[in-house]
């Protein structure tokens, strides 16, 4: 069975933070022609100033683009963040499959636009659009690594967290059906059951019992990947169709790299059995083919999630460099 760790743990990491220092308002940023409405979390200084200019970090939360939503973070980073005076945003964005990949990152591109066109109205501040970071991981940090070429203005710099990156490849395309135990295969009976009739987002993502929201839409995911289909029906698009295989390289960040492409810090487990380490390393690779600061760290004997707290090592190690790559290259306005 499928078991999705995310690094990002509202859970565990909200019931240890020494001092909230951040004020959270919701906004909904978008209404889809199905009547869907879509939410803004934006997390403010406690000393917001009316016209101050502020540095943005956008996170993209993780979910394998099934579930997952906006509260499914670090909450501890988050207000490292915004202590650097920063204002700190996460969103939600239609989840697949009810909707193909293009569709959410149409969601993705909405809310970047709307965070520099209308959330300064809301806010009485000003955002400096080429003054913002972009962060996620897993499915999130595929979205972030796109935020690097398909986003306009891009980010200032980008932070990834085991990113989903080689979307072409034989381990994204393959089944796993042969190598399951019979008892273990999820139906199509269980997966059409839960594929809903319209589009949704912000399915909650909780690592304790009663794990409210993963289970069982995690099905979703498993019964794709034991059956091969996990891209081609997020993507609509066959890698083994020549014509599908050119539009799916599009959505593989590492194959659209150039030299104007954002400074980049890929955090990886090098134990990972979810999203594999070469996905990092196929990033890595053309980041330096194409001459763009980057920083790849890897992390010994760590999986598919990082749930290291304030003061643990882990924590300085694999968390924290988020917050030090960004400070590096986001202006700061104090």
């Amino acid at each position: 069975m499928f078991f999705y760790q995310s690094w990002f743990d509202p859970i565990s990491q909200s019931m240890e933070i020494a001092q909230i220092n951040f004020d959270k308002k919701t906004f909904t940023y978008k209404k889809t022609d199905q009547g869907l409405e879509l939410k803004s979390d934006v997390y403010l200084p406690n000393s917001i100033q009316p016209d101050h200019e502020y540095p943005v970090v956008v996170h993209f939360h993780g979910g394998g683009f099934i579930f997952g939503d906006r509260d499914t973070q670090n909450t501890e980073l988050a207000n490292d963040l915004v202590n650097e005076n920063w204002i700190y945003i996460t969103f939600d964005y239609r989840l697949c499959p009810e909707v193909k990949i293009n569709e959410l990152w149409s969601d993705c591109e909405d809310h970047w636009k709307w965070v520099i066109t209308e959330l300064p109205k809301l806010l009485n501040i000003k955002i400096d659009e080429t003054n913002m970071g972009a962060l996620g991981g897993s499915a999130g940090g595929h979205l972030s690594l796109l935020s690097g070429n398909k986003l306009h203005p891009r980010p200032r710099a980008i932070v990834s967290f085991f990113p989903v990156v080689s979307v072409d490849s034989d381990f994204w395309n393959r089944s796993t059906k042969e190598n399951t135990p019979p008892e273990k295969l999820d139906s199509e009976e269980t997966y059409k059951n839960l594929v809903q009739p319209k589009p949704i987002s912000g399915v909650r993502v909780s690592l304790y019992p009663p794990f409210e929201g993963v289970f069982p839409r995690a099905t979703i995911m498993t019964y794709l990947v034991q059956e091969g289909l996990y891209i081609k029906t997020l993507f609509g698009l066959d890698r083994h169709n020549p014509d599908d295989l050119q539009k799916l390289l599009q959505w593989n960040p590492a194959h659209n790299i150039s030299k104007e492409y954002p400074p980049v810090i890929l955090l990886h487990g090098d134990k990972d059995p979810y999203v594999p380490i070469t996905d990092s390393e196929e990033m890595v690779k053309s980041l330096r083919k194409n001459g763009v600061e980057h920083q790849f760290v890897v992390a010994p004997e760590y999986g598919h999630g990082f749930f290291d707290k304030k003061g643990e090592e882990g924590y300085e190690k694999y968390i924290d460099p988020a917050r030090l790559w960004l400070k590096k290259y986001l202006k700061n306005n104090k």
